[in-house]
């Protein structure tokens, strides 16, 4: 074959070597390569062939053993070319793996521009993609391969021809393909718009009193959370106010508050922990909270207020009532001591009596309550 191809290059090289240099940039010389009889395309130097089909066999031999190898009738033609007709090292690979039986045309399937693996067709790539979508990806979520996957036709030992599945595996275990997904949510909820405050001098300096409750509104809520081959990033929020409701007016007192007024904002009479909740027990309405504490411990006012009761009552024991002027007033029972008299002025913080176990009592506590126009209301949601 050498004594051939050396023939073939005397008058090519003679001709190229009187053309001008402006023309020398455009044509080059190479060698048509023919297998079996068949042009398989145009190469730049005739040792590349001898390489290429050693490429060829080695790829047969290790996947068939030595007797898979090939010797096909090899004939080279000097010529001169136009540079861009001359073949890429794929293109020549391929036509000297047609010459055997057990290679097959192929797909090789290509990440981010490097080579991997090859399966059969297009069809088997797009397979492959879908296969690691499914196999990483989150049920019912956008998802998206981060790395480009491309495709470039070539010719591999049949036996080295994938299935999709197979591909997908070997894309996944050897951690060349990244699938990220991402959920959508969409929900509504409650939107509170901001109170707005007016001054009112007809209610005591400190009095902050609900004139109107107004309405909600709704905020609509998109959250998206990722997911990097099945497993969970992140999720951001973003919502937008569809219904702005009406905000609650709320009426602040200015005017000057006398001695004994409260400020219609509360404090825990005592320290100690709640024993019972305010609502119903044992059968029956439990007006207040109890608050157990050792015998003795401080009681005190939880607001400014004058001294309406100091003495013992029947099933409460020991009992101070103070009415704050402002329509609230405020019960402290079971004490072991009163500390305050009947018409005393106390502010927010006095000490007005002790906590104890009198009336009808399972042990030391304190019950508290709060009326509101005669009507008991639930402690906790007044004391700060």
């Amino acid at each position: 074959m050498k004594t051939k191809i050396m023939a073939a290059l005397g008058a090519a090289a003679l001709a190229v070597a009187v053309l001008p240099n402006s023309v020398m940039a455009y044509w080059t010389g190479g060698y048509e390569v023919y297998v079996n009889g068949e042009s398989i395309g145009i190469l730049e130097k005739a040792a590349q062939v001898e390489s290429m089909l050693a490429g060829v066999n080695e790829q047969l031999t290790d996947a068939y053993g030595f007797g898979a190898a090939i010797n096909p009738d090899i004939k080279l033609t000097a010529m001169l070319v136009a540079s861009e007709k001359l073949a890429d090292a794929r293109t020549i690979h391929n036509g000297l793996a047609k010459a055997s039986e057990d290679m097959g045309e192929c797909v090789r399937i290509t990440v981010d521009e490097t080579a991997t693996i090859c399966v059969a067709n297009d069809s088997e790539v797009i397979g492959t993609v879908k296969y690691c979508t499914d196999r990483l990806g989150v049920e019912n979520s956008q998802t998206s391969v981060v790395e480009f996957i491309g495709c470039m036709p070539d010719m591999m030992p049949k036996s080295q021809i994938l299935t999709a599945q197979e591909a997908g595996d070997y894309l996944i275990e050897n951690g060349l393909i990244t699938v990220c997904s991402q959920t959508v949510e969409e929900s509504e909820r409650k939107y509170i718009p901001q109170a707005v405050e007016q001054e009112d001098p007809e209610l005591y300096d400190g009095v902050r009193r609900t004139t109107y409750k107004g309405r909600d509104g709704v905020e609509k809520v998109v959250s998206v959370s990722r997911y990097v081959n099945g497993e969970y990033t992140d999720t951001t929020e973003k919502s937008e106010i569809i219904d702005y409701g009406e905000p609650a007016v709320i009426s602040v007192g200015t005017k000057a508050r006398p001695a004994g007024v409260g400020t219609g904002s509360f404090i825990m009479p005592t320290s100690g922990k709640i024993t019972s909740s305010y609502g119903s027990r044992w059968g029956r309405m439990h007006n207040g909270i109890d608050i157990g504490a050792s015998t003795g411990t401080p009681v005190y006012a939880s607001d400014d207020g004058v001294v309406t009761c100091s003495e013992y009552k029947n099933s409460y024991g020991n009992l101070v009532k103070i009415d704050h002027g402002n329509g609230y007033e405020t019960y402290y029972a079971h004490n072991s001591e009163l500390l305050v008299s009947v018409g005393q002025t106390v502010k927010k913080g006095d000490l007005i009596a002790k906590v104890g176990s009198t009336g009808n009592s399972t042990g030391p506590h304190c019950h508290f309550e709060i009326h509101y126009n005669g009507e008991t209301q639930n402690p906790m949601n007044y004391i700060k």
